[in-house]
């Protein structure tokens, strides 16, 4: 393991050079709150595999090392940052992991940050095509490869379980928020179905992890049952059902009941839970990653050129969540990124920047309706809201000093208009008009398909 700086000293220089030095180290540093960058792990990619006018690849893993000023305008957003633990000067701490792959020796003149989806590496969405075979349903056409971009991963989410033995998520691992050191309690909610009849149930998102119980196999915990989302909940006797102990040092994230679990139904299971993760530096983490990358050279090569985000479902909707809290802009009010494609997100962003957040679940046609995912403004020109009163766009905050957003794909297929409110992107709430697009915001639509 080896360490990239990010601050560095000052020692017997003239006045002038020492202004003059202490100057771009200042505005540097303010580009990017990260304090070392460390490299853990660095391979060829695919056994030295060579790409056509590129040559080969490299992954090199590592881990960023964070600092948050709670005081600063661009922090702002983040909710309960008030309340993480401080280092002696008064920041905020934390890290995260990251996966950057990119040519051996030309040069990255494109990054592509991919958003990491429940906690997978780099998704390799743009060199996958349909091909069925013996080897899976997916070939890898290499296209990014040999096109020379670079592709960066990160953590940014903590509730991620990983599925098997020998898989190894990008995990985040958030401040935990408290009241002064005191512990900091409040009810949470899990709706789930099951597919088969089971005594045993988890009650969290994809594979996901809990909230600790404020109370050992909390009591006061209730569950509920209900055939259809408008119907009224009914409770389920506390002696019918039990928390699993965890085997893992975690959170329980499953219960027992003591006849079956039932297809077809909708379970709803709310108790208090404590330590709130601050959720919500995750995509300061990400911001500070990127800005950090475009303005320093890392590992014998310069910055890149350009910087493009890309996302999918859960993460297309993370893209619309850091453009609604101005996370593309750094604390200099420059764009951390030019473009990004946001496919299949629809209208909505999610659980990834409030108390007891779960950046990994999201509302359905039938469980957790009541998340927060399709949440006021929409569109990406100014809308209004007739019920409400409130007035806004999605890029209110995305905004650089010059008042310039990034480029922006949203592109959804007919599965997210019909059950992820992607007419909202262009339209009033109530839908008695079009809303014309930010200028630097393209809509797409791909009709008739699913939602991969």
């Amino acid at each position: 393991m080896h360490r990239t700086a990010g601050k560095h000293r000052v020692s017997r220089l003239s006045l002038t050079l020492w202004l003059g030095f202490v100057f771009a180290i200042a505005s540097q540093a303010a580009l990017a709150a990260i304090d070392h960058v460390d490299v853990i792990d660095r391979k060829p990619y695919q056994d030295g595999k060579s790409y056509p006018g590129v040559g080969t690849y490299e992954v090199i893993h590592g881990r960023a090392w964070f600092t948050l000023d709670p005081h600063d305008k661009a922090n702002a957003r983040i909710v309960d940052l008030k309340y993480a633990p401080r280092d002696s000067k008064g920041l905020v701490e934390f890290s995260t992991e990251f996966v950057l792959l990119r040519p051996t020796k030309a040069a990255d003149s494109t990054l592509i940050y991919d958003v990491s989806n429940r906690g997978q590496q780099i998704s390799g969405m743009f060199n996958e095509v349909l091909a069925p075979s013996k080897k899976g349903p997916f070939a890898d056409t290499g296209f990014l490869q040999r096109h020379g971009f670079a592709v960066l991963a990160s953590a940014w989410q903590w509730d991620i379980k990983p599925e098997r033995p020998d898989d190894h998520p990008l995990v985040f691992a958030p401040p935990v928020a408290t009241d002064h050191g005191r512990p900091i309690t409040g009810k949470v909610a899990n709706e789930f179905t099951v597919d088969k009849a089971s005594d045993t149930a988890p009650f969290v998102g994809i594979d996901g992890r809990a909230y600790a119980a404020a109370v050992e196999n909390d009591p006061a915990a209730v569950l509920t049952v209900r055939s259809h989302p408008e119907d009224p909940r009914v409770a389920i006797a506390r002696e019918r059902w039990s928390f699993v102990p965890a085997t893992d040092g975690q959170p329980p994230t499953q219960i027992r009941m003591h006849d079956t679990f039932k297809p077809g139904l909708i379970y709803e299971l709310s108790y208090t839970a404590r330590d709130p993760y601050v959720v919500g530096t995750g995509l300061a983490g990400i911001r500070d990653l990127l800005a950090w990358f475009r303005s320093h050279p890392f590992e014998q090569r310069s910055a890149p050129k350009h910087v493009l985000l890309v996302g999918d479902s859960q993460t297309g909707r993370l893209i619309q969540q850091m453009l609604y809290d101005g996370f593309d802009v750094d604390e200099q009010r420059k764009l951390v990124f030019d473009g990004a494609l946001s496919l299949v997100g629809g209208s909505g962003r999610g659980s990834f920047n409030h108390r007891f957040a779960f950046p990994t679940r999201a509302a359905s046609l039938i469980v957790d309706r009541g998340y927060p995912t399709d949440m006021f403004p929409f569109t990406t020109g100014e809308e209004h809201d007739a019920i409400t009163g409130q007035t806004g766009s999605l890029l209110t905050r995305a905004r650089d000093s010059a008042g310039t957003s990034p480029k922006l794909f949203l592109v959804n297929k007919s599965t997210e208009f019909w059950g992820r409110s992607a007419s909202l992107l262009e339209t009033t709430p109530d839908a008695s008009a079009d809303v014309r697009p930010d200028p630097n915001t393209r809509l797409y639509l791909l009709s008739g398909m699913q939602h991969y």
